[in-house]
């Protein structure tokens, strides 16, 4: 409560007090005199006085709000405990003990229950007084419901946006090594925030006819399901999976609100004790992935309108990044696979930056071809090298590469790490990598064929 809320309930009580103590000589036990009774009755604010245990006054707001009568209030046997709710009982007794003993006590927060049992947040502001020839505590009672449920909205907006933010940026340049631990980390969150007792993610096959559960969170006590859920032909869920594939959202608050053609699901959620459901399809493009849902196990639950738009948000976050991996995973066998191609293939190979000519990669042939390892020549230029025993020849690559953006069979000679010479036919091609272009060329030793063609022109 702020400074000035509270510095205003003192200052009413204290107006309060003295027009007590200056009916007090004339005061009956049941009824206050005129000038209190004047300024409580039209008083925003609840009142009461409290005559050892019993209620003597209750004004007109707190017939208003609690819903007693005021016979009901001033009846010998109404139990003005019954007014507080259980989790300010003690807070309440304490204050009386305290104001018996003679102390002031600060103005407090607490809750009650109107005759509905219905609670109400309240701030109490007390004083022990004179009334009636004896002590009485008068009470000024504060309705705050209102301005709670707004705070508390507001608070849950913050963290609502707060989760959003979070976990959506926790997936920003994520290793596809880091994803699946993530998705099980950013599902803890979701299943916390929305008070749920399971969270997940399945998927469905490429070919969308089976699915599995791939992550899941489950609150303490709550039995896992990820093991049993692998690899399910969609047929086994029929009514759901119709409705994931067309995008659409799955909420059960109650199992008995499914309808007869979903019976299958019906039966399955009862073994798993699933009393609410509520899950939304993972879309990519036009295509349904699969989805990530709710459950609550403990209790039947109507999720809010939010919790929706938070498993749509968070699903297509999940999806993208599964998808990101899926295609990542896949680049990276297809690198692998022309690795090993490259690194296989019977011709020295080598890759060099257009821009300065600077080589980036060679292959296992260049190496048992020239003598040199990729850590010679990597970041090195030809001339650095001295590669090329006729100058004449590169330039023939260059301007060819230049003018065609290829070169093919060109023959030259090289020199290699021990300073020998060889023939060999060289091809070479234009092509980008990281957006950059690059020279890949393709070089064949062919100094065997030379000296054979060599040895039969000296025969004729």
């Amino acid at each position: 409560m702020g400074k000035p809320a509270r510095d205003e309930l003192v200052k009413r009580i204290k107006t309060l007090e003295k027009q007590i103590a200056a009916d007090s000589a004339n005061a009956s036990p049941m009824a206050p005199q005129y000038g209190f009774k004047t300024f409580a009755e039209q008083s925003p604010n609840m009142i009461f006085i409290n005559k050892g245990g019993r209620v003597v006054y209750a004004n007109k707001r707190c017939v208003e709000v609690m819903g007693y009568s005021r016979e009901e209030f001033y009846a010998p046997d109404f139990d003005f405990m019954t007014l507080i709710g259980p989790d300010s009982v003690e807070l309440i007794r304490s204050n009386f003990k305290q104001h018996m003993a003679g102390k002031d006590i600060e103005p407090c927060e607490y809750a009650l229950l109107n005759k509905k049992g219905e609670k109400i947040d309240a701030i109490i502001t007390t004083r022990l007084v004179d009334y009636a020839d004896g002590k009485a505590i008068l009470g000024i009672i504060t309705d705050i419901t209102e301005r709670k449920r707004v705070e508390e909205e507001l608070q849950y907006r913050l963290k609502f946006q707060h989760l959003i933010t979070t976990v959506s940026s926790q997936f920003i340049n994520l290793h596809p090594a880091q994803i699946d631990d993530e998705i099980d980390y950013a599902l803890s969150q979701i299943g916390e925030f929305a008070d749920a007792d399971r969270s997940y993610v399945f998927q469905f096959s490429d070919d969308q006819k089976s699915l599995s559960c791939t992550h899941e969170w489950c609150a303490e006590g709550i039995t896992p399901t990820i093991e049993r859920i692998q690899n399910v032909p969609i047929e086994t869920f029929p009514w759901v999976v119709k409705k994931f594939l067309k995008g659409d959202m799955v909420l059960v608050p109650r199992l008995s609100d499914l309808p007869p053609e979903a019976s299958v699901e019906k039966q399955e959620f009862e073994e798993q004790g699933i009393q609410s459901i509520l899950a939304v399809s993972m879309v990519i493009g036009a295509k349904a992935k699969g989805f990530i849902g709710l459950d609550s196990v403990r209790e039947e639950k109507m999720w809010a309108e939010d919790t929706s738009s938070l498993l749509k948000i968070m699903g297509q976050v999940f999806a993208s990044a599964l998808e990101n991996k899926k295609n990542r995973q896949a680049l990276q066998k297809s690198e692998e696979h022309l690795r090993t191609v490259y690194e296989t293939f019977p011709d020295s190979v080598t890759i060099i930056q257009a821009e300065d000519g600077r080589c980036v990669d060679v292959n296992s042939a260049f190496t048992r071809l020239t003598g040199w390892s990729p850590q010679d020549v990597i970041g090195k230029t030809a001339a650095d090298l001295n590669i090329w025993h006729n100058p004449k020849e590169r330039e023939k690559l260059t301007s060819g590469i230049a003018q065609n953006g290829k070169v093919e069979n060109l023959e030259a000679k090289f020199r290699l790490k021990d300073g020998s010479v060889l023939t060999a036919l060289m091809s070479a091609v234009l092509i980008m990598l990281k957006d950059k272009p690059h020279i890949l060329t393709i070089t064949r030793d062919i100094s065997d064929l030379k000296s054979a063609q060599k040895e039969r022109d000296q025969l004729r």
